[in-house]
């Protein structure tokens, strides 16, 4: 490992899940009604009907955070603003929120997202795998702005990542199978996400996706810019 973890310094983990806007905890049947479309007035009201959903789910993580790391009151502290939500704890901080599907306006998901982590000892802490193993499974690094998704198509085909390659014509994403990491890596103009092609198991997805950074952060693919 080098010094400078790469995880640490660049990346976070993440989650997402989904479910249906009618059996949110604020939807009233009878009273409310299923939003048919993508826009700003379904967006207020699922802020509204979503509110006690992620107040749950908040709750629901922050046991589990309190009882993987013993942390007391004052370290770990939960606060939530409409439909999103935030738990900071000394070693990490986390946040999460409800939005609208955007394939599907009649469901919603909720994306979840763990950085600020304060050493590489924190990513190595089984506790924080009892804690999030069951909400994130994925790693996800931010890139600069306007990425050049088909110029890191161009490279990796050159460099001979040619079986397992794919990508949208446009240039609005590329993804890359690894078998012998067991990683699927897919790229868009804003951000790198890892995820292991078996499945859900965050210390193995920490430990691969920590070797697949350090060894693209020295390729010529140009995929960490």
């Amino acid at each position: 490992m080098s010094e400078v973890d790469p995880l640490v310094s660049h990346a976070r983990l993440a989650g997402q899940t989904r479910g249906v806007i009618r059996r949110l905890a604020g939807f009233q049947r009878g009273r409310h009604r299923v939003p048919e479309e993508h826009d700003a007035a379904a967006e207020r009201f699922l802020v509204q009907a979503g509110a006690d959903t992620v107040a749950e789910r908040a709750a629901e993580i922050h046991a589990a955070v309190r009882k993987a790391f013993g942390y007391t009151r004052r370290k770990l502290v939960l606060e939530q603003i409409d439909a999103s939500a935030s738990i900071r704890a000394p070693d990490f901080a986390l946040r999460l929120w409800l939005e609208q599907d955007p394939k599907d306006p009649a469901a919603w998901i909720m994306p979840l997202e763990l950085g600020g982590f304060a050493s590489s000892a924190v990513l190595e802490n089984p506790a924080l795998h009892q804690a999030f193993n069951a909400w994130c499974d994925r790693i996800v690094i931010s890139l600069p702005a306007g990425s050049d998704v088909l110029a890191r198509v161009d490279a990796l085909e050159d460099a001979g990542f040619t079986t397992g390659l794919d990508y949208d014509p446009t240039g609005a994403w590329l993804e890359l199978i690894v078998p012998r990491d067991d990683l699927v890596l897919r790229m868009t103009p804003n951000e790198l996400s890892l995820r292991l092609i078996t499945g859900p198991d965050l210390p193995a997805l920490i430990t691969r996706g920590r070797q697949l950074v350090l060894s693209l952060a020295g390729d010529d693919t140009g995929l960490l810019g």
